[in-house]
C-alpha cells in the first residue's frame, strides 16, 4: 500500500500539468469561437475582449505543452498570432468609434503581456521559415506527371508484377466504375534482390498512371534536431495531397521504417518521425487527394510490422529467368550499332542465368567497351573515306589485313577515330568477368519471407 502511495504521489501532478494543457486548449477554443460570433456580430466590445481571454488560455497551453507535440504546439501559436492581428483590427475599430476609452478601461483593452506577444512572434516566424525550407525541400523531389518517360516497354521482364500494380494503382484510377469501394490502396511495397528493377517499376507506374511522383530521400526525412523529422513528414504528405493523384516513391525505405525499439528501455531517435509518417500515412491526419505510399527494399524483414501491414501490396521482384534477360538483353542493346542474331541473344540469356537487371546492364557495357580496347591496343589502322562529311576516319584492324596501316591509337587525329562494332566474343568474355552479385543462399531468405507477407511478381 505505501509503495502504491508513493507511486501516485509521484505521477499525480504529471497528470495534472497533462490535463491542465488540454483544458486551456479547450477553454482557448471556445473563447475564440464567441469572439468570432461577436465580431462577426459587429459587437467589437465583447469580441475584444473575447479574443483577449482565448489569448490568454491559448498562450497558457503552449506554456505547459511538452515538445512531444510540437505540430499542435506551431499550430497553437498560429492561431494566437492570427487572433492577435485581428484583435488589433478590433482595437482600432472600437478606438475609431470611441465607445470605449482604451487608455484607462483595462476591461476593454488587450492585456496579453508584451513580451509573450514578442516571443509568440518569434516563434512563429521560425515556425514558419522552418516550415517553407521543408516545403522547398519537398517540392524539389517532386517530378510531374509524365516527365519521367519510363514505360512499361523499357521495364523488360516481371510481367506478373506490372499486372498487379496495374491492378492495384491504375484500375482504380482510370477505371473507377469497375472497383468497389476500397480497392484503391494506400501502399505497395516491391522487395527482393538488388538491381532487379524495383526503382524503374515505380517510375514506370508513375508514368503509366499518370500520378505526380515525389522520389525521397532517406536523407531528406532524417533530422538531428528535435521534432524537425517530423515536421518533414507533415510537409511531404500536405505537398503529396496538394498534388494528387501522387506516388510517394521511398527507395530502402527499410532505413526510414525499420522495426522500432522494443519496450526494453531502447530509445530510438527516429521512432517520432516514423510515428508521425504511420499516423498521416494512415489517413488519421487527413491529407487532400489520394496519395499512395510506394516502397523499395532489399532487406523487407527488417521493416517495421505496423508499416507492413500498410502495405498491403508486397511484391517480390525476382531475378531475372532466361526468358526476362533475353528481353534485357535487347532493353540494353536498343540503339547501339551491333543487332546480335537471335540464337546470339538465346545463348546469352543461357550464360547470364541467375543474373540480376543491373548485373546484365554491366556486362552489356563492358561488351560495348571491349571494341574500344580494341583501338586502343591495336598496332595498325585501316583509313576510310566517309562521303557524308566528306572526312577521313582510321578504324583499327589486324596488321595482315588489307590497306592497314602502322601506328597507334594517340596517332589518329582527334575526331577521326571509327566505331568498331562489338562481336560476340566480346559478351562471353564479358560474362566471363562479370560475376553474380547475389548469391544462391541469399535468395532463400526472400523465398521464406514471401512464404508469410509477400506475393510473386
Amino acid at each position: 500500500m505505501v509503495r502504491c502511495d508513493e507511486r501516485r504521489i509521484v505521477f499525480l501532478p504529471l497528470l495534472l500539468l497533462m490535463a491542465a494543457w488540454v483544458d486551456y486548449i479547450n477553454a482557448g477554443a471556445e473563447y475564440a469561437t464567441k469572439a468570432v460570433a461577436a465580431d462577426k456580430s459587429e459587437d467589437y466590445e465583447q469580441a475584444l475582449q473575447l479574443y483577449q481571454q482565448a489569448c490568454d488560455r491559448l498562450l497558457l497551453a503552449v506554456k505547459w505543452m511538452p515538445e512531444t507535440v510540437c505540430l499542435l504546439k506551431d499550430q497553437t501559436r498560429l492561431k494566437i498570432q492570427e487572433y492577435l492581428s485581428r484583435a488589433e483590427i478590433v482595437k482600432r475599430i472600437v478606438k475609431a468609434e470611441g465607445n470605449v476609452n482604451l487608455a484607462g478601461s483595462g476591461s476593454a483593452r488587450l492585456s496579453v503581456p508584451a513580451a509573450s506577444v514578442a516571443n509568440t512572434t518569434a516563434s512563429l516566424d521560425a515556425a514558419a521559415a522552418s516550415a517553407s525550407a521543408h516545403q522547398k525541400a519537398i517540392r524539389e523531389c517532386f517530378v510531374p506527371a509524365g516527365q519521367l518517360n519510363v514505360r512499361w516497354a523499357d521495364v523488360a521482364g516481371h510481367e506478373d508484377c506490372k499486372i498487379r500494380l496495374k491492378q492495384a494503382v491504375i484500375m482504380p484510377i482510370r477505371q473507377p466504375q469497375v472497383c468497389a469501394p476500397g480497392m484503391s490502396v494506400k501502399g505497395v511495397l516491391l522487395y527482393g534482390p538488388p538491381g532487379t528493377g524495383k526503382t524503374e517499376l515505380a517510375k514506370a507506374l508513375a508514368t503509366e498512371s499518370g500520378c505526380n511522383f515525389v522520389n525521397v530521400s532517406v536523407s531528406l526525412l532524417s533530422n538531428k534536431y528535435h521534432g524537425e523529422s517530423e515536421k518533414i513528414v507533415a510537409a511531404l504528405f500536405e505537398e503529396a495531397g496538394k498534388n494528387s493523384p501522387c506516388i510517394i516513391f521511398i527507395d530502402e525505405i527499410d532505413s526510414v521504417l525499420k522495426a522500432r525499439a522494443d519496450g526494453g528501455g531502447t530509445i530510438d531517435h527516429g521512432d517520432g518521425a516514423k510515428a508521425e509518417f504511420l499516423i498521416r500515412w494512415d489517413g488519421l491526419i487527413k491529407s487532400r487527394g489520394s496519395v499512395i505510399v510506394m516502397g523499395a527494399t532489399n532487406l523487407p524483414w527488417l521493416i517495421d510490422s505496423a508499416a507492413r501491414r500498410r502495405f498491403s501490396h508486397r511484391v517480390y521482384i525476382r531475378l531475372a529467368g532466361e526468358g526476362s534477360g533475353k528481353r534485357i538483353l535487347g532493353v540494353h542493346l536498343r540503339g547501339q550499332p551491333f543487332l546480335p542474331a537471335e540464337e546470339h541473344y538465346a545463348d546469352r540469356a543461357k550464360r547470364t542465368d541467375g543474373y540480376s537487371g543491373s548485373d546484365i546492364k554491366t556486362v552489356v557495357q563492358s561488351a560495348l567497351s571491349k571494341s574500344l580496347e580494341f583501338s586502343l591496343r591495336a598496332t595498325h589502322f585501316c583509313k576510310y573515306h566517309n562521303d557524308a562529311d566528306g572526312n577521313d576516319y582510321y578504324g583499327p584492324v589486324l596488321p595482315q589485313e588489307e590497306g592497314a596501316i602502322k601506328m597507334t591509337f594517340d596517332e589518329v587525329p582527334h575526331g577521326r577515330l571509327a566505331s568498331v562494332q562489338p562481336i560476340y566474343d566480346d559478351f562471353v568474355q564479358a560474362i566471363s568477368q562479370t560475376p553474380k552479385s547475389v548469391a544462391k543462399e541469399d535468395l532463400q531468405r526472400y523465398v521464406e519471407w514471401t512464404a508469410l507477407y509477400g506475393v510473386q511478381g
